[in-house]
């Protein structure tokens, strides 16, 4: 029998922001995939710092949600981020008597404190099931709301092997143009400081004068246009805009090594999705990305804080090709443990107890 599922997510990604909440559009079509009818109720908009825009965005989001639920169809609501967008959840648990399943993200529930930990507890008496992205996540869950742990799920974020999976660098950087006699370094991601930009800007500084380095930031944020002004005048920089999901797979096959210095991740999708096209990953020993990245295996994991560390990582790869190539072999085969397949068979298994 089919699934009526209704998908309610404060993020997904549009033409003009590609890259927000990608991972909830990518999810929701491979369910569709697997006999499950899905119904999206999303907002599109950021809203970042306008408390007024972002207060319509709710209101907008909950009202639609909770129209949804006259129509009997609708058995099972998914909700993606669980505080403030699962607000109206009690309302369809009670009143409506429908199904609920929480997918906690991570800043939905790191970002916490005692007043936000009792209207969490408040929500989650309205979950049947609730998935956490990583095993760290779940860690965490359980320590601040053991009472709800019997219903929680650690169900990693998938990577799509079809579409990430490795190609060939020399046709990938002519498709880019980027230099192909570089050893090329990236970011890609926000540009806040909070996904370690900042970290990447000490890293350009420590080996802008290594001749064969070339630097490539791919995407967009508040500290994008200062980094643009300060190595404007640098040949081996480049700046490009936040892009749409399908042609990341090409940035990571033209890079020899991904920098991904985030301070606080609950997974790292991105630095899956990185060795899953066979490039090696340097990022920081936190959350649930030690899960993902293998240290002295399939990356290099760097204490927070240690920012020059990451210049030596580099550098050590840089300087032995084999160790680079063995960490891009173990990567690959190590991504095939964390496939979209699996995480979706995970999360049909949830909906089956419904």
């Amino acid at each position: 029998m089919k699934k009526n599922v209704v998908i309610v997510s404060n993020m997904y990604p549009s033409l003009n922001d590609p890259a927000y909440g990608s991972f909830v559009k990518e999810q929701s079509e491979e369910l569709e995939k697997n006999n499950v009818s899905i119904k999206r109720i999303v907002s599109y908009d950021r809203a970042e710092g306008d408390k007024k825009r972002a207060l319509l965005k709710y209101l907008s989001l909950w009202s639609k949600t909770i129209l949804s639920a006259f129509n009997p169809r609708n058995k099972i609501y998914h909700f993606h981020y669980v505080f403030p967008t699962a607000a109206v959840a009690p309302i369809l648990k009670f009143v409506f008597r429908k199904k609920i399943v929480f997918t906690y993200h991570g800043s939905d529930l790191l970002k916490g404190g005692n007043k936000k930990d009792k209207l969490m507890s408040k929500l989650l008496k309205s979950a049947d099931e609730i998935i956490l992205v990583s095993d760290y996540l779940q860690k965490e869950f359980i320590k601040r709301f053991p009472q709800f742990s019997p219903h929680s799920h650690s169900i990693h974020c998938g990577v799509n092997n079809k579409m990430f999976f490795p190609q060939d660098k020399e046709e990938t950087l002519k498709k880019l143009q980027l230099p192909q006699d570089k050893f090329n370094i990236l970011f890609l991601g926000r540009v806040i400081n909070d996904k370690g930009i900042d970290v990447f800007e000490q890293v350009m500084d420590n080996l802008k004068d290594v001749e064969d380095f070339h630097f490539i930031v791919v995407g967009d944020g508040k500290e994008k246009e200062k980094l643009q002004e300060k190595y404007e005048h640098l040949y081996n920089v480049s700046f490009h805009s936040s892009i749409p999901k399908n042609e990341v797979p090409l940035w990571f096959n033209a890079a020899d090594v991904f920098v991904f210095p985030t301070k606080r991740e609950a997974f790292g999708l991105v630095a899956l999705e990185s060795i899953a096209c066979g490039t090696p990953v340097i990022t920081h020993n936190v959350g649930g990305v030690p899960e993902i990245i293998k240290d002295g295996q399939s990356g290099f994991l760097v204490n927070l804080g240690d920012n020059d560390d990451f210049s030596r990582k580099i550098l050590e790869l840089y300087e032995s090709p084999a160790l680079k190539n063995s960490f891009s072999i173990n990567g690959y085969n190590n991504s095939k443990e964390h496939t979209i397949e699996k995480q979706i068979n995970k999360i049909l298994n949830v909906y089956n107890t419904l």
